[in-house]
């Protein structure tokens, strides 16, 4: 999952005070809920700022029983592939989750 600005900037230090403050919060909301829906031990947030001058920053889950030798930037491969109908049930069980915190 990513989370990102409304207003196109290239960088996280781009982002004016307000923007900061409403990213911050979504993301630790966002990482609560991805822990309670999921069963995540931990959530990874990650913003790399290469490639694509465009800012945005990722939420990675990191599972209960992932090896200690798979790299958290392999850690999507390390889980089982979820179904459409999967996904659209995540998505709303983390919009209520949203709306209740």
């Amino acid at each position: 999952m990513f989370i990102e600005s409304e207003r196109h900037v290239s960088y996280v230090w781009q982002l004016n005070e307000p923007e900061a403050a409403a990213l911050g919060r979504l993301r630790t909301r966002l990482a609560r809920a991805l822990r309670d829906e999921l069963g995540a031990e931990f959530v990874i947030t990650l913003v790399l700022g290469l490639g694509v001058a465009h800012f945005h920053e990722h939420l990675l889950p990191r599972m209960p029983g992932t090896p200690m030798d798979v790299a958290w930037y392999d850690s999507d491969d390390a889980l089982p592939r979820a179904t459409a109908e999967e996904v659209r049930r995540l998505a709303e069980s983390l919009r209520r989750a949203l709306e209740l915190s």
